[in-house]
């Protein structure tokens, strides 16, 4: 039985001692196979891929491209698990073809004529990038008496707990007892940042009741005789040449990196931006949009482990020639 699954080249009589001898050791046929393949024996299926090459690099790329699938699924369940998330931006898997292999760079017609092109085969495709899309999301009516929402380009800047800057589209925030007065935070208790980048405070001794500000980003206050007075003080919006290249941290929080190339600093109408009082900004995602692509990543992915399991069927097929 062991000597059929063999395609046998040079002594057969050699072979068959030596098959002979490893079974008496207790080796399986799997393992005799292997240790003759080592020799330069051949099983049918190993002789098939030798003869046909494209039949291992059409599984591996079937299984790349499963991958690719299961990746595609993974952003599309990120983005519906948002999709109440205050300033949350949709992200969109990119692709890239993996190399290709030339089988031949030649090849001729019947007549034996040069044919203008060769013969590669391509090892599938790898995700190249996970981008995010940055338009404008709907601007939700909020009851937070410090609720503002970014109408245009720009993004709030945050304090975080390490001392660095975090970018946000969330203006969810609140105004906080501090040991030098009041100051504006997010829900983390990170201070708000100003034009200057430095935390927006207000004295001890303002009701923050009467704190406004304008669409442009200046925060007024109403005094006793119910006069509108000017704190000299601005929120700032970060502006970024590629935002798509800020690096997540969480709570839809961001920060900059060597691909988001540097931050700039502007008031809200330099970037032709609005700030909105009493709205949020809701998510950009689109539910149906993400039921389509998830669909067709779950296709795919059938595809994909349809075509890995046709593959197998036809090496063992071959495994399995009697010599």
């Amino acid at each position: 039985t062991v000597r059929n699954k063999l395609v046998i080249d040079g002594d057969s009589a050699a072979v068959v001692r030596r098959i002979f001898d490893m079974t008496l050791q207790g080796m399986g046929s799997t393992a005799i196979a292997r240790k003759l393949n080592s020799e330069g024996v051949l099983t049918p299926g190993a002789y098939f891929r030798q003869k046909n090459p494209g039949s291992g690099r059409f599984r591996k790329a079937s299984e790349k491209n499963g991958w690719t699938a299961a990746t595609v699924l993974n952003t599309v369940a990120n983005n519906l698990s948002n999709i109440n998330s205050t300033g949350y931006k949709t992200e969109a898997v990119n692709f890239k073809s993996l190399i290709y292999q030339t089988l031949q760079r030649k090849s001729y017609d019947s007549t034996g004529a040069p044919k203008p092109v060769g013969a590669q085969v391509g090892l599938g495709v790898r995700p190249a990038a996970i981008v995010t899309d940055f338009t404008q999301g709907p601007l939700l009516e909020s009851s937070g008496a410090f609720d503002y929402a970014i109408q245009g380009e720009g993004f709030f800047m945050i304090q975080l707990n390490d001392g660095t800057t975090g970018y946000t589209r969330n203006g969810n925030f609140y105004v906080s007892v501090t040991e030098n007065g009041l100051a504006m935070t997010d829900s983390n208790g990170n201070a708000v940042l100003d034009m200057a980048g430095n935390p927006i405070t207000f004295a001890a001794d303002v009701d923050a009741s009467k704190l406004s500000v304008d669409q442009f980003g200046n925060f007024t206050y109403r005094n006793r005789e119910g006069n509108v007075q000017p704190l000299n003080i601005q929120m700032g919006l970060a502006f970024f040449p590629n935002p798509s290249g800020l690096e997540r941290v969480s709570d839809t929080m961001m920060k900059e990196s060597p691909a988001s190339g540097a931050v700039t600093v502007y008031a809200a109408n330099e970037l032709n931006s609005k700030i909105v009082s009493g709205r949020l900004e809701g998510s950009n995602v689109q539910a149906a949009d993400e039921m389509v692509n998830m669909i067709v990543a779950q296709r795919a992915y059938e595809m994909n482990s349809k075509a890995i399991t046709a593959s197998d069927e036809m090496l063992q097929q071959a495994n399995n020639l009697r010599s």
